[in-house]
């Protein structure tokens, strides 16, 4: 046992990847999302080993993990779990279908992702028994950080991004249980301060300005604001938290109908895992479920050109990446430093994707070259080569697949998205006809922005139809 330990460090690794969700999430919501995505986790790595084991034919093997992938893919995002979506459970699926011998047992294989997920939760979870108010701290600095934006220049659009920060603040407060009165009672009244910003139309004010930034800088250092003429707080009744465990699975049933608007997205993923694999089995490369990873990666954003984009940034953070991984292996060769240097990898891709997909890559590539070398031992050389091949074999796939399967379906979200703003508008005016035109607006901007990546520009709505409604909420 011993001297064979590291080999179950793949699976520990696969099971700490729960700690890429929730993470601006309130503690209450966080922990459903974890739960959820860390069960995921340890049926895909479970669903890996047993196609690893059972299954031989490499056609049915490859067609097996491209199921896995495209239903990861609808659940998550019906399920709202948040970036990265069913991007990781496709990730463990493939990798472990593809382990060679000696695996663990099964049962050794369980415990091992189990207790990385079980790991990753106490981890992102423990800032509650500290700050439960964390994420509400947040979402009201960033609410008053808009808000004072908005009070130095007075436009649409940025009164109704700051809507949308208040309103995620309203949410984050919902989800949270108030066990200090006095804490929830500021916070809340912060939240009021930042909305009659936004709901009351006034001459930029640069001081008041400098007030709510000033707020949010000391809220989140957990210092009193000091903001004069706190407004009395609402009530907080209309607002409930989002995501419950009964509204999630509901949108993860109606997902999986072949009618659903999830559905291409998921078919995208499906034949670029397939055909991905197969090209890098028919080029004999020596980790071909690499091309099938990078596929998923490139197919799990919701349109055709933020699909290109990310095969741009994958392809130049992989290369710099595997410079990293080369060196690595080239100079450290311990199982216990490599896996450390692994934990190190995680961590900083963590902190790099949030701000750019190809900055995260730089540090996730070592992480898969290294896992890899830790399972399956090879030259330094051939792993880094192969990386490379499978990056750009599953790229230019599923830029294919972008091409052969357009998302006819999102002009029809789009325009449900339309019709649910015209009817908050022609509600009477008032509080509650702002609040509820909110999240309608911030929903049609997004499909918006879907359908313009999927469609030439002759079939894409003009943009005034959703500016229509910022304005609506700015000026009504």
């Amino acid at each position: 046992m011993m001297a064979g330990w590291h080999h179950s460090v793949p699976y520990l690794a696969l099971g700490s990847l729960v700690a890429l969700y929730g993470k601006n999430e309130p503690y209450r919501r966080r922990a459903g999302t974890l739960t959820g995505v860390g069960i995921g986790l340890v049926l895909a790595v479970g669903a890996g080993v047993w196609v690893a084991g059972s299954v031989t034919h490499p056609a049915a093997r490859l067609l097996m993990i491209g199921v896995a992938a495209a239903v990861a893919k609808l659940l998550c995002d019906a399920g709202a779990s948040g970036p990265p979506g069913g991007l990781i459970l496709g990730f463990a699926c493939a990798t472990t279908a593809y382990l060679p011998p000696p695996v663990p047992s099964v049962v050794a294989v369980f415990a091992a992702t189990l207790a990385g997920a079980l790991f990753a939760w106490v981890v992102c979870m423990c800032g509650w028994v500290f700050d439960p108010w964390g994420p509400a701290r947040v979402a009201i600095a960033n609410a008053l950080r808009c808000a004072a934006a908005i009070s130095r220049s007075d436009e649409a659009r940025a009164r109704h991004t700051a809507a949308l920060a208040v309103h995620s603040g309203w949410l984050a407060l919902a989800a949270s249980r108030p066990r200090r009165a006095g804490l929830h009672g500021m916070l809340v009244r912060l939240n009021a301060a930042a909305e009659s910003v936004v709901l009351n139309p006034a001459s930029p004010d640069t001081a008041r300005g400098h007030q709510l930034e000033s707020a949010a800088s000391r809220i989140l250092r957990r210092r009193p604001p000091n903001l004069p003429d706190l407004p009395a707080p609402p009530f907080l009744n209309a607002f409930t938290a989002p995501g419950s465990v009964m509204l999630r699975s509901r949108s993860m049933v109606a997902a999986l109908h072949p009618r659903s608007l999830m559905m291409p997205g998921a078919v995208r993923v499906f034949l670029g895992t397939v055909v991905a694999g197969g090209v890098a089995q028919a080029l004999h490369l020596g980790h071909g479920y690499w091309a099938s990873v990078t596929a998923i990666a490139v197919l799990s954003v919701p349109s055709a050109v933020a699909s290109v984009h990310r095969a741009v940034q994958r392809t130049l953070g992989t290369g710099v990446g595997l410079i990293l991984a080369l060196l690595v292996l080239s100079t450290v060769s311990s199982p216990l430093w490599v896996s450390v240097i692994v934990v190190g990898c995680v961590i900083v891709g963590e902190i790099f994707v949030v701000y750019n997909y190809g900055y995260g890559m730089v540090w996730i590539t070592p992480t898969a070259v290294l896992l890899t070398a830790l399972a399956v031992p090879a030259g330094p050389a051939d792993l880094t080569g192969d990386r490379l091949v499978a990056t750009a074999v599953g790229g230019l796939v599923a830029l294919g697949c972008v091409l052969a399967v357009r998302n006819r379906r999102s002009i029809r979200a789009l325009e449900c998205a339309i019709r649910a703003c015209e009817k908050a508008v022609a509600e009477p005016r008032g509080e509650q006809q702002r609040r509820k035109l909110v999240p309608l607006v911030a929903a049609a901007r997004d499909a918006y922005e879907i359908v313009r990546g999927e469609h030439s520009i002759r079939d894409v709505p003009d943009e005034e139809v959703v500016r229509r409604f910022e304005r609506e909420f700015a000026y009504s």
